[in-house]
């Protein structure tokens, strides 16, 4: 499946973290790019902490609102 990137914005469920993932798309009427921002909840395995930007994959369902899983942390720092 295709990998996301995104931040790691709350960790306050057991071993899910909720990640916010920012995209740009240009708006056809006006042509204008536009920001969109969207939070998915996703399987921390790996112990990302609040602040670190992370990679994601989809998996099969793990909850009723989890269906993804961080693969791998880009930066350490956090």
């Amino acid at each position: 499946m295709k990998a996301i990137k995104g931040t790691v914005i709350g960790l306050k469920m057991l071993k899910t973290a909720t990640v916010l993932v920012e995209r740009f798309h240009v708006d056809p009427a006006f042509g204008k790019r536009v920001q969109t921002r969207k939070k998915y909840h996703a399987g921390n395995d790996l112990g990302a902490k609040v602040g670190q930007a992370i990679e994601m994959t989809g998996c099969r369902p793990l909850s009723k609102t989890k269906k993804w899983q961080i693969t791998k942390i880009v930066t350490k720092k956090a």
